[in-house]
């Protein structure tokens, strides 16, 4: 049997809904852990470093940002 190759859109948006259910996890164990509401909002600006071939050789993270605000409920 041949492996299905996948295509690196298809690679990316399974990455992303990994990412997204990983999150979602991680946020329902902290209300549930500490009983609380929680409304979380994050942003990382990551900025590429290509190649002359077009190949991204290495990445930056210039920017992180995380508010989380709770509430006793």
């Amino acid at each position: 049997m041949e492996e299905k190759q996948i295509t690196p859109e298809e690679a990316f948006f399974s990455a992303k809904a990994n990412l997204e259910l990983a999150i979602t996890a991680q946020l329902k164990e902290f209300a549930a852990k500490f009983c609380t509401s929680v409304i979380f909002k994050g942003c990382v600006e990551v900025q590429p470093y290509v190649s002359e071939t077009g190949e991204i050789v290495d990445t930056r993270i210039s920017h992180v940002e995380v508010e989380t605000k709770y509430s006793q409920g």
